[in-house]
């Protein structure tokens, strides 16, 4: 009867009020994630666990579990420190749960021509999925404004 005439008006008015609780909730959590990047700007985090979720070809996803957050570590951000290399996955498939990095730091020298870490470790480091790294959180130097992870080294339990 009468329900079933008015059910495509219940679906438009049920998918209007879910897309504006999504768009609310989305704003939420990127109003959050400003305010801890300004928190960050002013009291960065030195040294903290991620665990890593994905490896892409120029990155990886770290979780870190002190913010409850996970964000990507761009591996271009630290050419100054360390080169990597993408390791052939272990299987035939290309999937991101599969793929390696091996990251190896570069020394720094002195100025009386000595050789000094330029990091805080000093073998290679494979990057996989489930690697705990230790990380530094910072804001973001350029806009927009975010939260940044920077990799300082395998965990050390």
């Amino acid at each position: 009867g009468a329900l079933t005439r008015q059910r495509p008006k219940f679906c438009r008015d049920a998918h209007h009020c879910n897309e504006k609780r999504m768009a609310a909730k989305a704003a939420q959590e990127r109003g959050d994630r400003i305010y801890l990047s300004l928190y960050l700007k002013h009291h960065p985090i030195n040294s903290t666990l991620g665990v890593v979720l994905s490896v892409k070809d120029k990155g990886f996803n770290v979780f870190v579990p002190e913010l409850g957050m996970t964000s990507m570590v761009f591996l271009d951000d630290h050419l100054d420190r360390l080169t990597y290399t993408l390791l052939d996955s272990t299987s035939s498939r290309s999937m991101d749960d599969m793929k390696r990095i091996r990251l190896v730091p570069l020394k720094a020298t002195k100025e009386e021509g000595e050789i000094e870490e330029n990091n805080d470790w000093s073998t290679e480091l494979i990057i996989e999925v489930f690697q705990k790294v230790c990380v530094s959180c910072v804001c973001k130097p350029t806009s927009p404004i975010n939260v940044r992870f920077l990799l300082k080294g395998p965990w050390i339990d």
